[in-house]
């Protein structure tokens, strides 16, 4: 694993995983939560059916964010 500037970025570096959503159609991702490092499990709250995109970033000890990963595309029915 590596940081945006290609440096290392071990396990014990992170800190936290921060969860993102918007509707399809909107430009702004809102935050959903934010989980701790050994978290691989999220349940999402009760969100009204529509369109979604879904994506998350990591969170260093230094507090630094990543950039966000490519959205997910999920249909909430």
């Amino acid at each position: 694993m590596t940081r945006a500037d290609g440096s290392a970025l071990r396990v014990g570096q992170i800190e936290s995983f921060k969860i993102y959503y918007r509707l399809r159609h909107e430009q702004t991702f809102r935050l959903l939560g934010r989980q701790d490092s050994t978290v691989t499990r999220y349940r999402l709250p009760s969100l009204p059916p529509g369109a979604y995109e879904f994506a998350i970033s990591t969170v260093d000890t230094e507090g630094l964010e990543s950039r966000r990963s490519e959205p997910v595309s999920v249909d909430l029915i």
